[in-house]
């Protein structure tokens, strides 16, 4: 290490150990990994490095909401997303979702997700509204439901973004009813 990496080091308000403390707790091994998805060909010496000098550079460090998954609620939405799919046997388009979350529908139901899941087939056609049609059961809320679970449920984040959305609808069917 530099005698410039050694100095921004003493002069920052996170110690050097604290940032090595912090990249072995689980958000540590969070922030590291979106370190490594940054930059793929950095060397793990590189990306420690990079990590330590990034949190040595702040005032506090990070407070990482940690996603965890909620058994039974997972259960609960990939039971209730089995059947919505299973209300449409004729549907192609469906019938090809369900197949391609089978693995992972039983998996929740068994209790054997354990840990967030980044992606979820199938929800690159939700954009385009393939399952607009499919609304009694709702194929799309159910979907959202499940994958909403399998990435560990909604963060601090979502909620307040929900919340806003909400109130922002109310306000405007208050107007509406006002006028």
């Amino acid at each position: 290490m530099s005698d410039h990496d050694q100095n921004t080091l003493k002069s920052s308000s996170v110690s050097k150990q604290a940032a090595q403390d912090y990249l072995g707790t689980p958000q540590g091994k969070l922030f590291r990994g979106k370190l490594t998805e940054a930059d793929p060909d950095a060397s793990p010496q590189e990306i420690e490095m990079r990590a330590i000098l990034y949190l040595c550079s702040q005032p506090e460090l990070p407070k990482t909401e940690i996603q965890v998954i909620n058994p039974a609620k997972l259960k609960a939405a990939a039971e209730h997303l089995e059947w919505v799919l299973k209300q449409y046997p004729n549907e192609a388009v469906v019938q090809d979702l369900y197949r391609a979350l089978l693995p992972m529908i039983e998996a929740a139901k068994a209790k054997r997700v354990f840990e967030p899941v980044d992606r979820i087939p199938g929800g690159y056609y939700f954009s385009d509204g393939v399952y607009r049609p499919f609304g009694n059961p709702n194929v799309e809320d159910a979907y959202v439901d499940f994958s909403t679970e399998m990435e560990g449920g909604l963060t601090e984040d979502d909620k307040e973004i929900l919340a806003n959305i909400a109130a922002m609808q109310e306000a405007a069917r208050a107007r509406k009813d006002s006028k």
